[in-house]
């Protein structure tokens, strides 16, 4: 009997990633009423994309299938307890016990691309799954209300439900973000020159800096052959 000797680098979580939510067709994001929309049951509507703006409310990042805003720590929901047709989308308080246990809710919105010659993604409603966040009466303009409503994916002009996500990062020393963002980079690499540069061999990228683990965060596997 062989045994094969494994050395493991200590584990290292990947950064989350934020994202403006903009509706193809109109170019404008997914927005909080008021400025900036700070409360639980405020509904959710178009607006001009604030990149750049500090105590923009557009920023959100998206985990276990649930869009939390960054400015008010809320999530996008759907009123009501039911996911109803055409029911008003707004932010609430998140679920957060049932993100981690991967229930679906009237929280948590699946990603479809579009098929065909359409460009953007369906946002599809994880406790109504033939819902999709939609544009009322495919009013594209500011302030236009945003609904829950019946997935037109057969619909030859079905542009009220597209959508697509702009990744965004935060300003340095601000609250703002913008769209200019540092590239993706393996837990094995660091940023040099707006590129991504390898660690010498053994070591992980932390805070921009090459590391190495400490003697107890290794861990050794046999693996039988």
């Amino acid at each position: 009997m062989w045994f094969h000797l494994l050395s493991l680098v200590c584990p290292a979580l990947a950064a989350t990633r934020t994202y403006f939510i903009r509706h193809v067709p109109s170019g404008y994001c997914l927005d909080v009423w008021g400025f900036p929309g700070l409360e639980v049951d405020t509904p959710a509507s178009l607006w001009e994309c604030e990149f750049g703006k500090a105590g923009s409310d557009h920023a959100c990042v998206y985990e276990g299938g649930m869009f939390r805003n960054q400015m008010n720590g809320l999530c996008l929901d759907v009123a009501g307890s039911n996911a109803a047709n055409e029911a008003t989308v707004q932010v609430d308080a998140c679920l957060t016990l049932e993100a981690k246990s991967w229930t679906p809710t009237d929280q948590t919105w699946n990603l479809q691309p579009a098929s065909g010659e359409d460009n953007g993604t369906y946002l599809i409603n994880g406790a109504a799954p033939g819902r999709c966040l939609n544009v009322w009466a495919e009013d594209f303009i500011p302030a236009a209300w945003i609904v829950n409503q019946d997935c037109e994916f057969n619909r030859s002009n079905r542009t009220s439900q597209l959508w697509e996500l702009v990744e965004v990062c935060k300003l340095e020393n601000s609250n703002a973000y913008n769209q200019t963002c540092p590239p993706t980079c393996k837990r094995s690499e660091y940023i040099q020159d707006n590129q991504c540069v390898p660690c010498p061999p053994g070591q992980f990228a932390e805070d921009n800096e090459c590391r190495s683990c400490l003697p107890d965060q290794f861990w050794n596997i046999f693996d039988e052959v």
